[in-house]
């Protein structure tokens, strides 16, 4: 079947409040203090058929879009990339210079998905995750692979 990637609309919002639920355990995601709700935010669905199976949600800041949700529901088909690439294209026509995302130090999937697809490691935030788990306690304090979780690790594209 063919994959289409399409922008999300102010009919997905439901869908992708509860995706993001599923995906990550409650339906807001923090990065480096700030809370977002990805059902708020700018974003690209994939779909297989009339199945969503995938999601990226992102902000737009002056010079720069930063990546805040990416899930699909099926690994190593190519969606994640797909929808990156959308996200860059919207980033590059909105004159964003990078690209970035704020990955947790435990997530070493999501640090060698990034790295494989041209993103570079650029700074570690310590203890952002630490300081991020007192406004928003659920947060897990020990993750994958039973590594501590208490940094953010940014990795950019830079946009030509």
């Amino acid at each position: 079947m063919k994959l289409i990637i399409r922008p999300t609309t102010e009919e997905d919002k439901d869908w992708v409040k509860e995706f993001t639920f599923a995906n990550w355990g409650t339906d807001a995601k923090m990065t480096r203090g700030k809370i977002h709700y990805p059902y708020e935010l700018p974003g690209y669905i994939s779909e297989v058929g009339s199945n969503k199976v995938g999601l990226i949600t992102y902000r737009v800041s002056d010079t720069a879009t930063e990546i805040i949700t990416l899930n699909s529901w099926w690994e190593s088909r190519g969606i994640g990339t797909a929808l990156i690439t959308a996200v860059k294209k919207e980033a590059r026509d909105n004159s964003s210079k990078r690209l970035f995302v704020l990955a947790n130090n435990d997530h070493i999937n999501a640090l060698r998905f990034y790295q494989k697809r041209g993103f570079r490691l650029v700074k570690i935030h310590r203890d952002a995750i630490t300081k991020a788990r007192k406004i928003k306690p659920e947060i897990p304090s020990v993750g994958d692979h039973g590594i501590k979780i208490c940094d953010e690790i940014e990795l950019e594209l830079i946009l030509n």
